[in-house]
């Protein structure tokens, strides 16, 4: 680690006991309130031997007298100096500028502190008589260069006029807690003003606040996935709110942790230290709240309470009224505003309508008389109400008609094609499922396998049974029917609970007007030709891709044609033609264009068209029109447009972000002489012409990437044309690409919290749905409607209990019946006039029970935050059932010794035995394996507590995502399966895949490597990827369709790379001298394009393992070729090693932490068979493996593999041993390095992966400052009276 070596340092406060712990790192991580940072500072004293007239040029240095008693001639060596504005290079924490090593910076109040004065001789600008004056340069230490650097790599980077680095990194533990009053006063203050320069409607508009935050937070360098982060809150806080509370926003940047005091102005005008405030406009306990109370007047009402004062009057919410808000623990609580009412009967009409189809009855003749269809009486007695002027009359049936045995009366496949829709002929209970726990095996075999049944419609308007198919079905339309399973009680009738059974009554119709595919085209509109002077075989092929063209899983994409519609090449219809020639509609989606093909068409304008047909005999086409022209004039490039309907507009749910990927022809720059580099541009325009922006931080970027605050100011259903443009640099020709995008509004979250499970029947419950809300405005108000089943609820006919607020409703377990298990919901909505969103939450199931019940509350666990130990991580609202899912019971007070025993209470085939971890089924903690999850709909988690002489339950439903499924495969596949190594492609593409959600769909490749899967490309809407980089042998690709909850489903394409024709070593390795030679670095500079950087680098890899290895000879010798590593010795070789990593570190993305995992692997791929790495390419390395950190922090991975985290460490290894080797010759650089590789070595030994990357973490943080060769080996004294701290290795 970097340890201070100081002769003489006191911490300037006594009191404060980070800076008391100096390097100590675990000491230091161990407190609350300190932070392991570095600090940058000056190697030497630059200014102590300049004289007064260059001293005074020095921007950093100042001039200043000093004064010694009479004829003592000299200073004794200390420089002493009164300007309170000028610091020096000591190491007291007022000197330092502070780095910290998470990957995020300290917001600081803007100014430095002055420095201590010295202890030392007086000093004036004319001193006492007598006494002796001279002058010294003295260093402000504020104005050095180093005292800027942002961080360690910064500070390693600055060098003097020869070169010689002129600072270094020291490790240090500050006291978080005085930044965090740095940090509650530059937000206060520096804000404030800001926000001050926004009037009228804009002063409360949350989106132009987060907007005008993020500029302001940008500027501060506190981490762009920080700032990008808590602009999000604020764009969906009630008027911006979070932005106008500081002690929030410094919590959320890592400033303030929990147990911080900071200085407070109190009442009685004395400073005294006070815990953080996260609600006040100061962020101490004396600011002002925001937003400031308000509180219900007159007679409006928030809760029933509030209503007292008039007997028997309760609150009715008027959901048209803004809803008050207040702040607890820096988040805002809205509550709906309700009038006081004294008329009782409006409260009970719920309980009216929930027994309006229910035909009172005595006898099964009474029901008779029902139709034609056979009813009967059942005699379950029940209530109806009447209630007029506050008086309530009820009635006692005897029992209620019901239908004798339900069915399903008519099928019809609906005209989307995706979803069978049947009749029933009774009202159904809601339920989502496998249909297999509804249907015969019959029927499954001709729906096809994981169809999802459910009723969706709560109450009595459910007649509708659903089937969502996954498959291709088997069905004979207008003859087959759907057949019911034997005593499947899944589907039963809302009224009396009857199971419905037998065939349905007509077979299952065809769609009526079926919908068409889409034909969709993904390609560049404009297409080079190939370089001149290089060959047709060398030209990267340019493909035209139809396997996003969408089918439906009742009709997929059965044929695939394709026609040149404008314009005439022969060599382009031939291309057509032979493609055309292929069997299968799948093997016909990707038109390919290459070197040979392009060389002999002339340059010019020409239309494509493809055309797509499904099993219906329907076709839809697309056309592109595409203009040939010679290379080196304009980049060409691709920008890959996911459409999901026949629009050809690409469908986005604003709160999942907006990610556009592009991809750059690298053949349209040509090779050979340095090329020019390729600049990017996005924008965009709306169709209304209201106002779009594209954020200036990503706007010159080749991949668009906007968050959900991003997002917040763009309409809901207006269409935004998003244009990239790309050009070279000096050039005004560009070339441009567009994707029409539709921001949908979001879907309704809703959250219903409560007990689930047995209850006492003496202790009140309360649902609560207070943290549903509108994803598009969090800070509208809601529609609540809480259910209650079985019918009639409650034993008082005018018990309705109490509405705290418009958002919960608390239960007397008293007027339940004990033993009777009742069934809860909540269905919140809309109040905005035409906008018909709803959401119902997962049931949650409350059984009273005499005596004294163990309770508890089960919850589901998704980590903590990496970032901070104690705070827990979001979980997603639907379960990816390809995950684990934990969950965890937490036993009330008085049960805390109570044995607990897990179970699956819903679906019933379902078990746990064999599908959970080691820990199994008798801990509180639960750990559930994918393969005890239904394909769709939600699993019910039941827990029994048992106590001597009685026993308890609790239980939760977990709501599944339902991943994306490939009804008709191939799914994934290569355009060939076996090529000569080394000069050979493989195209993989998808085609086919969907999701019940309708979700937009991004694809992922890779290797399956070891039974994992190895990504290559991260997730994009690409429906296609060129894989390279494989030694001969046989491989396993793959790829995954992901939907916008991380649901994903993988498809594997077998591959064979065959040995080359080479007899002796000089041809191998002259094979590979050629093939690398291919490589043009400098071509893959100017394009700036990481995936084809990481793909050139696993092609480049690929020819050293093969350099390394004997082969066998395919010459008809059936020898053996010997290994020759001359190849990968050769200079010009090893500098293409070199400058591969170089450049991949000038392209890699720190704000992606998959892409980050891909450029890791490729680094470690070309570093595992390098040789002579330079100490460019270490430093390249070592910056690869901190923008990992820095991704994966920033993203808060909490699964790290024990792969990535050895790749790590592989690669720092040798990153560091590159650069050390490198350093300076000095005597102890040997010993530095050791030192340095012993470093690297500790993140391996034994632990869990995560435990390694965080040491790995710690490591890399200062790892660039540990190489500088001007890190002092001995004391370097600095004109002052004290001396200077340096970084030495233990």
């Amino acid at each position: 680690m970097l340890a201070d070596r100081c002769v003489t340092n006191p911490c300037p406060d006594p009191s404060d006991q980070c800076c008391a712990l100096g390097p100590n790192a675990a000491a230091c991580s161990a407190q609350s309130t300190c932070q392991v940072s570095q600090t940058c500072l000056p190697v030497q004293d630059e200014c102590a031997v300049l004289n007064n007239a260059d001293c005074q040029s020095a921007a950093f240095c100042r001039w200043r007298l000093i004064t010694a008693p009479a004829g003592n001639g000299t200073l004794n060596g200390t420089v002493i100096g009164t300007n309170p504005n000028a610091t020096y290079t000591n190491s007291t924490a007022t000197n330092r500028t502070s780095v910290s090593t998470k990957g995020r910076h300290l917001l600081q109040a803007g100014s430095m502190p002055a420095p201590p004065k010295s202890t030392g001789a007086a000093s004036a600008d004319n001193g006492p008589p007598g006494s002796l004056q001279t002058g010294v340069c003295v260093m402000d230490a504020s104005k050095h260069p180093c005292f800027a650097a942002a961080d360690a790599q910064t500070c390693f980077s600055l060098t003097d006029i020869t070169g010689r680095p002129r600072c270094y990194a020291q490790g240090t533990c500050l006291n978080v807690c005085t930044k965090c009053a740095d940090c509650l006063n530059a937000t206060s203050t520096s804000l404030a003003a800001i926000f001050n320069q926004l009037t009228g409607p804009d002063a409360a508009d949350a989106g132009k606040m987060s907007q005008a935050f993020s500029t302001w937070c940008n500027q501060q360098n506190v981490g762009s996935a920080i700032c990008s982060s808590i602009a999000s809150g604020i764009a969906f806080s009630p008027n911006g709110n979070l932005a106008r509370r500081p002690g929030k926003l410094c919590t959320l940047a890592g400033m303030c942790p929990a147990g911080c005091t900071v200085p407070t102005k109190l009442a009685d005008g004395t400073i005294a230290k006070q815990p953080v405030d996260l609600c006040s406009s100061d962020g101490t306990a004396t600011g002002t709240p925001v937003p400031a109370p308000i509180k219900a007047s007159g007679q409006a009402c928030l809760v029933d309470r509030d209503c007292n004062a008039t007997s028997g009057a309760w609150c009715s919410f008027n959901y048209s009224a803004p809803p008050i808000c207040t702040c607890q623990a820096g988040s805002d609580v809205c509550n709906s505003v309700g009038t006081c009412n004294s008329d009782i009967c409006p409260k009970l009409q719920f309980l009216v309508t929930l027994n309006r189809d229910k035909a009172p009855c005595t006898t099964n003749a009474q029901c008779n008389q029902q139709g034609g269809t056979a009813y009967v009486c059942q005699t379950t007695p029940y209530q109806t109400y009447n209630c007029s002027n506050s008086v309530v009359t009820t009635t006692t049936n005897t029992g209620y008609c019901v239908e004798a045995a339900p069915s399903i009366e008519s099928a019809k496949l609906d005209d989307t094609a995706t979803t069978i829709v049947a009749s029933l002929s009774a009202n159904a209970t809601t339920f989502t499922t496998d249909c297999a726990q509804v249907f015969d095996a019959g029927t499954m075999s001709k729906l096809g396998a994981n169809a999802i049944c459910q009723v969706t419609s709560a109450g009595p308007s459910s007649k509708q049974l659903v089937v969502s198919l996954r498959n291709v079905p088997n069905i004979i339309w207008d003859t087959d029917k759907l057949g019911i399973k034997d005593n499947q009680t899944v589907l039963a009738s809302y009224a009396g609970r009857r199971a419905f059974a037998g065939q349905s009554t007509a077979p299952i119709a065809r769609c009526t007007n079926c919908a068409s595919p889409v034909a969709v085209i993904n390609g560049p509109t404009l297409v080079t030709k190939p370089c001149p002077g290089s060959a047709p075989e060398d030209y990267s092929p340019v493909y035209f891709d139809a396997s996003a063209s969408i089918g439906a899983a009742a009709a997929p994409i059965t044929d695939v044609s394709w026609a040149l519609l404008t314009g005439t090449s022969d060599a382009i219809t031939n291309a057509i033609d032979s493609l055309n020639g292929q069997a299968g509609a799948k093997s016909k989606m990707l038109l390919k264009l290459d070197g040979a093909t392009l060389l002999t068409t002339d340059a010019g304008s020409y239309s494509l068209v493809v055309t797509v047909t499904n099993n219906l005999g329907i076709s839809a086409n697309s056309i592109v029109t595409i203009t040939v022209a010679e290379a080196g004039g304009k980049p060409s490039i691709t920008l890959f447009s996911p459409s999901n309907d026949a629009s050809g507009v690409l469908d986005i749910n604003p709160t999942q972000g907006l990610k556009l990927n592009s991809k750059l022809q690298l053949d349209s720059i040509c090779k050979g002489a340095k090329p020019s580099k390729v600049n990017y541009m996005w924008s965009c325009a709306a169709e209304d012409g209201s106002s779009c922006t594209v954020p200036a931080a990503t706007r010159a970027v080749k991949q668009l990437k906007m968050d959900a605050a991003g997002l917040i100011n763009f309409k809901r259903n207006v269409l935004y044309t998003f244009t990239l443009t790309a050009g070279f640099t000096g050039s005004t020709a560009v070339s441009t690409a567009t994707v029409v995008v539709r921001f949908t509004p979001s879907p309704l979250y809703v959250q219903l919290t409560g007990p689930s499970g047995d209850v006492p029947v003496d202790k009140a419950f309360t649902l609560d749905a207070s943290r549903s809300k509108d994803p598009d405005n969090p800070a509208a108000s809601l529609r609540y409607e809480f259910t209650c089943l079985p019918q009639p609820c409650f034993n008082d006919p005018v018990y309705t209990g109490t509405r705290s607020k418009a958002s919960s409703w608390t239960i007397d377990p008293t007027k339940l019946t004990i033993g009777t298990q009742y069934q809860f919901a909540v269905t919140v909505s809309s109040t905005s006039p035409n906008d018909p969103r709803t959401s119902t939450s997962p049931v949650m199931t409350v059984t009273p029970k005499a005596g004294n019940p163990p309770t508890g509350t089960v919850t589901r666990f998704c980590g903590y935050d990496p970032n901070d130990s104690k705070t827990l991580l979001a979980c997603l609202p639907r379960h990816n059932p390809t995950e684990d899912l934990v969950v965890v019971l937490g036993l009330d007070k008085g049960f805390g010794k109570a044995k607990v025993l897990w179970s699956i209470a819903e679906p019933s085939d379902k078990t746990l035995q064999e599908n959970v971890n080691a820990k199994g089924i008798s801990k509180t903690t639960l750990t559930v394996r994918p393969a005890a999850f239904p394909t769709a709909g939600s699993m019910r988690l039941l827990v029994t507590m048992f106590m001597p002489g009685i026993n308890g339950t609790a239980s939760i439903t977990i709501p599944l995502n339902t991943p994306p499924s490939c009804p008709s495969p191939p799914c994934f596949f290569t355009d060939v399966n076996s090529a000569v190594f080394p000069a050979y492609t493989f195209v993989g593409s998808v085609a086919g895949w969907t999701d019940a959600d309708r979700d937009t769909l991004l694809y992922e490749f890779g290797q399956v490597r070891g039974g994992k899967y190895i990504a290559r490309e991260a997730a994009g809407p690409s429906t296609s990827y060129v894989f390279k980089g494989f030694e001969p042998g046989s491989y396993t690709l793959y790829a995954c369709s992901i939907d916008t909850s991380a649901a994903r489903a993988c498809s594997t394409a077998n591959i064979k790379v065959t040995e080359p024709v080479v007899t002796t070593a000089e041809e191998k390795a002259n094979l590979v001298k050629v093939a690398a030679n291919k490589i043009d670095v400098a071509q893959l500079a100017s394009a700036g394009d990481l995936s084809a950087v990481t793909s050139a680098m696993q092609e480049f890899a690929s020819l050293q393992s093969f350099a390394s290895k004997g082969n066998s000879g395919n010459a008809g010798q059936g020898a053996t070729v010997a290994v020759n590593q001359s190849a990968t010795a050769d200079p010009a070789v090893v500098q293409k090693q070199n400058a591969l990593l170089t450049t991949l570190s000038t392209v890699m993305n720190t704000n992606d932490a998959a892409s980050m995992g891909i450029t890791l692997n490729a680094a470690g791929a070309v570093s595992s068979g390098a040789s002579n790495l330079s100490s460019s390419a270490g430093s390249a390395m070592l910056n690869v493996v901190n923008g990992y950190v820095t991704a994966n922090t920033n993203a808060k991975t909490t699964t790290i593999s024990n792969a990535q985290v050895t790749t790590a460490t592989q690669v720092t290894q040798k990153g560091v041993t590159a650069a050390a080797t490198s350093s300076s010759s000095n005597g102890n650089s040997s010993s530095r390095r050791r030192s340095l590789l012993q470093l690297a070595t500790t993140t391996t030994d034994a632990g869990s992966p995560s435990a390694a990357f965080l040491r790995l973490s710690s490591a890399t943080d200062g790892l660039m400052s540990l190489l500088s060769a001007a890190t002092p080996s001995g004391t370097t004294r600095v004109s002052g009276s004290q001396d200077i701290c340096f970084g030495i290795l233990r």
